[in-house]
């Protein structure tokens, strides 16, 4: 029976043909630009087909029309990034005390920054919100609002995981095509607050720092980066790896938004994680801290800053008669 038999063996020239767009779509994004079907989507797009997309509110379309600006449709950026494994400890590969406490082990621990690691958690959202802007571009777009970031690892895949930018695209009206698009996480109402107050968004920026921290645990809690097991106290080397997280990922923060001209930073949000990772020995701990922070550089574009306040009017007259019995 026919039915029973496999499926007829696909035509050599259509899998030729794939293979090769395959391969150049995959050109296509090691030079930095966006894959194919995206492109041609793009495209399509440009050329009016189709209503426009997006995620806005009602209220926050009103508010880009109160201050000359018009959806575009709905982009995305994303990329799948391998972290690999983590190598932390003496020489990137655990201290291995077998439970022997010395003075040796306790000048192992303290806080320090994992630079490669620091680099993958930027180097893996720039690259997303990278394809946002290109996508804002090929619609001819102004700049992009309410760009959410979204981090999902997946459990088939050891190490991999996918960060996602998706946001609005914007274009004034009447207006020239700008160099780059600005991307913002800004509402539209807030969006539009900004504007009147005479500012604009100079792009999204990021700062990231991964630092790791090892303490070792004694009963008399002698020396740097040891800690009493017999009364409490701070840890001070996880408190510091927390401080120092922070702090190098707000330097960078700031860094980003000098590159773009930004005068100043709104909406920081900061994203924080702690990971345990194991060291060789059940009395020296290990901490990874993950510190993120993100938030949308501004710039103005006024000399006099148009601030303007919600006003109260309270009407003099009042053209409903009084309740009450006539006379």
């Amino acid at each position: 029976m026919r039915w029973l038999r496999g499926s007829s063996r696909p035509d050599p020239k259509t899998q030729a043909e794939q293979a090769d767009r395959d391969a150049r779509s995959q050109a296509e994004l090691a030079a930095g630009r966006l894959p194919l079907r995206a492109q041609e989507r793009l495209q399509r797009q440009a050329q009016g087909a189709g209503a426009w997309t997006s995620d806005l509110s009602v209220d926050e379309l009103a508010a880009l029309h109160d201050v000359g600006f018009e959806p575009v449709g709905q982009v995305l950026g994303s990329t799948i990034y391998r972290v690999s494994a983590l190598r932390v400890g003496l020489g990137g590969a655990g201290i291995g005390l077998g439970g022997m406490l010395s003075q040796q082990a306790a000048l192992l621990t303290g806080a320090s920054e994992i630079p490669v690691l620091s680099q993958a958690l930027y180097e893996a959202r720039r690259l997303a919100l990278g394809r946002l802007e290109q996508e804002a571009q090929g619609l001819g777009a102004h700049g992009v609002v309410g760009v959410r970031l979204t981090i999902r690892p997946y459990e088939w895949g050891s190490g991999l995981t996918e960060f996602a930018a998706l946001g609005t695209a914007v274009r004034r009206r009447t207006a020239a095509a700008l160099p780059r698009p600005f991307t913002s996480d800004l509402s539209g109402q807030e969006f539009g607050k900004l504007v009147r107050s005479g500012w604009m968004p100079a792009g999204l920026v990021l700062g990231a720092c991964a630092m790791q921290a090892m303490v070792a645990f004694s009963g008399l809690g002698m020396g740097w980066g040891t800690v009493s097991s017999w009364w409490n106290q701070e840890v001070t080397p996880f408190t510091e790896a927390l401080h120092r997280a922070q702090q190098v990922a707000r330097q960078r923060l700031g860094a980003d938004a000098a590159r773009l001209g930004g005068e100043g930073i709104v909406g920081v949000e900061s994203l924080r994680e702690i990971h345990e990772f194991a060291t060789g020995s059940e009395r020296v701990q290990g901490r990874l801290v993950e510190w993120v922070v993100t938030g949308t550089a501004v710039v103005a574009f006024t000399d006099a800053h148009r601030g303007q306040s919600p006003r109260l009017t309270v009407p003099l007259t009042d053209p409903t008669p009084p309740a009450g019995p006539s006379r």
